[in-house]
């Protein structure tokens, strides 16, 4: 899941294996990355 600095959910995918790519296609900006227990944030720029 992606979630823009207010909280907003902008994106929702369902990863199925260990290695997978995603193309995020969002605007410029902060978002919190949360991938099954672990979050992270990552810069657009």
């Amino acid at each position: 899941e992606v979630f823009d600095v207010t909280g907003k959910k902008v994106l929702s995918v369902r990863i199925d294996s260990a290695d997978k790519t995603i193309s995020l296609n969002l605007r410029k900006g902060c978002y919190i990355l949360r991938v099954a227990k672990q979050t992270r944030k990552i810069s657009i720029a």
